[in-house]
């Protein structure tokens, strides 16, 4: 017994001074320890202690300070009999179960201990076991540093043993916990670290790598007791994760580690293209890539990326065929960036990157691939090609200046580019080579300048485009060519003469030598001169209407109408085609004959005439004046006044009056200027031209003449009574307004009072007169009148001047008949009727019942001699009572014809 507890078990007596008794099981209530040993003896049914000498035989109490070892003090120690589990990993932490007998509660320590021959290892105090009661405690297994296998297992307490009633042996099984990746490139060699215990340096090792449809293993290397390391497996089937194990011969190392350590992902990598050297291709792509790698799913989608630096990125989607490769078409890489070369990466459909493996199996960058040592592997050249068939135009003006848009791919801002045309002849022997400037617009399209064509007009003619490095490739095996027509973009001059025969340069490019060309300048053409490539020249026909711009076109003999090249508003060359409005020439007038002489006196008469002017594309539609101009002393300047051309090469102007103050007798002949203006409604004066003046540009010499106009006076009837002898008469105002000259309106021209005018007279008809009349220059008329005659007497006058009849003129005025009436005495007339119906003449008009009745009247004259009839004058009265009869009311002539018209039915 102590302060912990007691136990007792039943003593045997051998002798009278010796007994025996079995130790208790102590330990399966307390723990070991020193206790005190009692006797007792049954006595009447309870059990009392029985008396205790030390070596003087004194009897004394039992105590711990009267007993001694070896009398009254045992010691119970505890011991272990089994434990479980009797097998561990290695890696240690495996709890393992202690069970025995008197395990104390005290700050005692208990250790495993577990040793191999010279090995020994005991478990650190992390590892001190953890007692659950007096018979049990746990401890943790420590991490084995050495080989795998059994050991001797042993408890100790202070250093001391514990005893052990059964066999210590325990077995430490190789483990591995932890592995220094959780992925790796399916390429395969990458090294994995693995983190374990207890592994046999003379065993083999393999890594497994494995899935539900494949598996693959790698040896692994023991490094310690406590790492191997193996590489990974090139994977042959598509990424993912597989699990991860450790075999030796068939036995799988046990795992012992956190969850998904036992896992590992395999991803897909690629290692390049399969080439040594680097590859080149058309920046329009097209081109199949190779591309070798691990790990590629047959059932994932992946895509081809082209980069050249921040932001320049293509994709080409690609085709798995194995787990190894795939295949992809280069992108059209031209079609928006610049050729040159650019870095390749391989991408899945989600848009995540695939590493690149170099040949360690370490994932590298590809983005800086195209300059680095991996180039060949990870890099592409695209290189500058265009395509021939998207040349717009094909046909060119032989001009510098037309653009030229080439489709094409990779075009770079930073290189130069010439358009080269060629033309072949016989056995591809150049004939002629001309190389013109271009632009990039962008990385998909360049544009050339037709050069300056010095050759005739060509078709076939073939391109190419060359860069520093040489000629560019083409996408197609369309030829390369344009065409080269014949081509004018100006004239000169650009107006001309409606006459025609002026020389017109037609300056242009592509003029063929063995072509015939017209020149069309409208209303008419003619033929072209060629003088070189680059001019012809054309007589301007003569122009037949009004001068205008008209439209001129260059033909050849075939009708084949040449190009004009002209510019835009922005100053860009382009080609009009043939059916476009083409350049223009303008006509205009030129007079080239006029008038030799012009009326001081300008449009007065019927005498006055218009100066004449005749050339050629006068506008009837326009009007125009003349302007005569004197400079010599007295100068003077006359227009005249507006009038229409009367066609296209007449135009008559009305003479301007020029000098109205100059009497006759002192005009001398004036020499003016004459020009001819042109001024349309609402526009200002224009001068006509004249390639003959002479004293002034468009101007030419008028001679300024007088020309004399008619004579004029008013003359007055006469009428006497009868005389019975000869009586002379004479009237003094009887002409009256007697003007040297005369206008068209009557009135005096008083430039011509100089002149000096006679009267002469002429007896028409009548013997009243007995001779001529006499007039005087005055107009004082004097006649002789017959005795006894009377009647009229017929007299013609009329008056002349002494100017003459120079340029036309005119020295006689109208002739004047004037009557001198002599009147019979007063008489009545008797007149005599005929019967109405012994009409001796009847004449019956067509389109009425009109009658007329000769004779129906007779007048017989009493009166004496002289001429009756002309001095009688028949009233007609003509009186009826039935007025409806006749369709108006009947008449009586002075010959005594009756005449009326009867009314229809």
């Amino acid at each position: 017994m102590n302060d912990e507890g007691s136990a007792s078990s039943a003593a045997v007596v051998i002798s009278n001074s010796l007994l025996t008794c079995e130790t208790p099981e102590w330990g399966s209530q307390y723990g070991e320890g020193t206790v005190l040993l009692q006797i007792e003896e049954l006595q009447n049914g309870t059990y009392s202690p029985i008396a205790f000498t030390n070596g003087s035989f004194a009897i004394t109490n039992v105590s711990s300070s009267t007993c001694t070892y070896g009398t009254c003090l045992f010691d119970f120690v505890a011991v272990w009999r089994s434990f479980h589990p009797t097998i561990a990993s290695a890696l240690g932490g495996t709890s393992v179960q202690v069970w025995g007998s008197g395990f104390v509660a005290q700050d005692l320590k208990y250790v495993a201990v577990f040793s191999t021959g010279m090995e020994h290892l005991e478990a650190s105090d992390e590892t001190s076991a953890v007692r659950l009661n007096s018979v049990s405690f746990l401890f943790s297994t420590p991490q084995w540093m050495f080989a795998a296998g059994p050991t001797n297992f042993s408890i100790q307490n202070m250093s001391q043993s514990v005893y052990s009633v059964s066999n210590g042996i325990f077995e430490f099984v190789t483990a591995w916990s932890s592995k220094n990746v959780s992925e790796t490139l399916a390429k395969g060699g990458a090294p994995i670290l693995v983190q374990g215990a207890g592994f046999i340096a003379s065993r083999e090792y393999v890594c497994v790598f494995a899935r539900y449809d494949w598996s693959q293993q790698t040896a692994m290397r023991v490094l310690s007791q406590a790492e191997g390391v193996c590489n990974s497996p090139v994977w042959l089937v598509g990424y993912g994760t597989a699990n991860f194990s450790i075999k030796t011969g068939n036995d799988t190392v046990l795992f012992d580690g956190n969850s998904g350590e036992d896992e590992i992902t395999l991803l897909e990598s690629w290692t390049g293209i399969n080439t040594t050297v680097q590859l080149s291709g058309s920046a329009a792509g097209g081109d199949v890539l190779t591309i070798v790698g691990s790990g590629f799913d047959l059932n994932a989608s992946y895509s081809c990326a082209f980069l050249q630096g921040p932001g320049r990125q293509v994709l080409s989607p690609a085709t798995v065929l194995t787990s190894l490769t795939l295949r992809c078409q280069t992108a059209a890489w031209g079609q928006f960036y610049a050729a040159g070369n650019v870095s390749l990466n391989i991408i899945r459909g989600n848009g995540v990157g695939i590493p690149f493996a170099d040949d360690q199996g370490s994932a590298q960058s590809t983005t800086d691939c195209a300059s680095t040592r991996f180039r060949a592997q990870c890099s592409f050249r695209f290189e500058t090609v265009w395509e021939p068939g998207s040349m717009d135009p094909t046909e060119l003006a032989a001009t510098a200046g037309q653009a030229v848009e080439i489709a094409g791919f990779g075009f770079s801002d930073n290189t130069s580019y010439a358009c080269v045309f060629t033309v072949y002849g016989l056995n591809a022997s150049v004939e002629y080579n001309v190389t013109s400037g271009s632009y990039v617009d962008s990385a998909s399209s360049l544009v050339c300048f037709s050069p300056d064509w010095d050759f005739r007009p060509a078709s076939n003619v073939t391109v190419h485009i060359e860069n520093e490095e040489g000629l560019l490739d083409v996408t197609s095996l369309t030829p390369p060519y344009v065409t080269f027509v014949d081509v004018y973009f100006s004239i000169s001059p650009a107006s001309g003469s409606a006459k025609g025969g002026d020389t017109v340069a037609i300056s242009g490019n592509g003029f063929d030598r063995n072509e015939s060309y017209i020149c069309d300048f409208g209303p008419g053409s003619s033929a072209a001169t060629f003088i070189s490539t680059r001019m012809l020249t054309c007589i301007t026909p003569r122009l037949f209407q009004a001068s205008d711009r008209f439209d001129i076109q260059i033909k050849t003999s075939s009708g084949r109408v040449v190009s004009l090249r002209t510019k835009s508003l922005s100053g860009d060359f382009f080609v009009l085609p043939a059916s476009s409005v083409p350049l223009g020439f303008g006509y205009f007038p030129e007079w080239l004959q006029h008038s030799e002489i012009a009326d001081r006196l300008g449009m007065v008469d019927a005498l006055s005439f218009g100066i004449t002017l005749k050339g050629y594309g006068f506008n009837t539609n326009l009007q125009y004046s003349c302007r005569i101009v004197v400079d010599v002393v007295p100068a003077f300047s006359a227009d005249s006044d507006l009038t229409f051309a009367v066609d296209s090469e007449t135009v008559i102007c009305p003479t301007p009056q020029s000098d109205l103050t100059t009497m006759w007798s002192a005009f001398s002949e004036r020499i003016a200027n004459l020009s001819l203006w042109e001024a349309g409604p609402g526009a200002g004066s224009a001068l006509v031209f004249s390639s003959n003046g002479t004293t002034a540009p468009g101007q030419v010499p008028l001679r300024i003449v007088q020309i004399n106009r008619r004579p004029g006076f008013l003359p007055s009837e006469i009428e006497l009574p009868t005389s019975k002898t000869n009586k002379i008469y004479t009237f003094p105002d009887w002409a009256t307004d007697i003007f040297p000259g005369i206008a068209q309106d009557l009135t005096s021209i008083p430039t011509e009072g100089s002149q000096s005018v006679t009267f002469s007279a002429q007896v028409l008809s009548g013997t009243l007169l007995d001779g001529t009349p006499t007039i005087t220059h005055a107009g004082i008329l004097t006649f002789e009148v017959k005795a006894g005659h009377y009647g009229v007497a017929n007299v013609q006058v009329i008056l002349s001047d002494d100017a003459g009849l120079e340029f036309g003129g005119d020295d006689v005025s109208t002739r004047a008949v004037f009557k001198i009436s002599v009147l019979p005495p007063r008489t009545t007339p008797s007149l005599s009727f005929d019967e109405v119906l012994a009409v001796p003449e009847i004449v019956l008009l067509a389109d009425a019942y009109r009658f007329m009745f000769g004779d129906f009247l007779q007048i017989v004259n009493t009166s004496g001699t002289g001429d009756l009839d002309s001095l009688l004058e028949i009233v007609n009265v003509v009186t009826t009572s039935n007025v409806q009869y006749f369709s108006f009311s009947p008449q009586i002539s002075n010959a005594g014809v009756l005449t009326f018209e009867t009314e229809e039915g």
